[in-house]
């Protein structure tokens, strides 16, 4: 009979540590992927977070680095905000929080580059030119960069008699003008 009770008072306390060691568990949080946007983009958060053992009650995102901005749906797991205009680049980072059905949280950080967006190139073709047949033309084009380098040309005819292209892949390029076909005679 003593062992009985030994066994039940085992089992008891066995039955009351199991209960205490099944303790809420935060919720699992992910902010999303790290990205590079242009300044100016509407940009989304794209978040989640999962309870094991319960469910997730409510999100919150805030802005922990950075240039300041305006969120929208802060509350929700996705949140919105137009990049900044930025010199260069800046970095921002967002943290979501989850809180779950039993008081628990967890967070997550994301991290935002804002780019100053890339300005196309200004790309001159030289000036209109009046040429006799069979002359060899030479296209003096340029091109400049304000925010980087100018990596390729390309001289592509658009109109007119076909003529074959030398050094197309330079900034000054060159061909023969065409000669006429001759006139038949009947």
């Amino acid at each position: 009979m003593i062992h009985n009770k030994l066994s039940m008072l085992i089992a008891t306390v066995a039955l009351l540590l199991g209960c205490q060691s099944n303790q809420n568990q935060s919720p699992n949080v992910q902010a999303g992927p790290d990205k590079m946007v242009d300044a100016g983009e509407n940009v989304a958060l794209h978040g989640s977070a999962t309870d094991v053992d319960g469910t997730v009650r409510t999100y919150r995102w805030e802005q922990v680095e950075g240039p300041s901005v305006s969120l929208s749906n802060s509350d929700q797991a996705s949140a919105y905000f137009v990049a900044p205009k930025v010199k260069g680049s800046e970095v921002l980072i967002f943290r979501l929080t989850a809180v779950d059905d039993q008081d628990s949280t967890a967070t997550d950080e994301v991290v935002i580059i804002t780019m100053e967006p890339n300005q196309p190139p200004n790309a001159q073709a030289g000036p209109d030119q009046t040429v006799a047949r069979g002359d060899k033309v030479r296209l003096r084009g340029s091109a400049l960069d304000l925010d980087g380098t100018i990596q390729t040309y390309r001289w592509e005819q658009v109109d007119g008699p076909s003529v074959l292209l030398s050094n197309a892949d330079q900034a000054s390029a060159s061909f023969v003008a065409q000669k006429p076909p001759q006139a038949r005679r009947c």
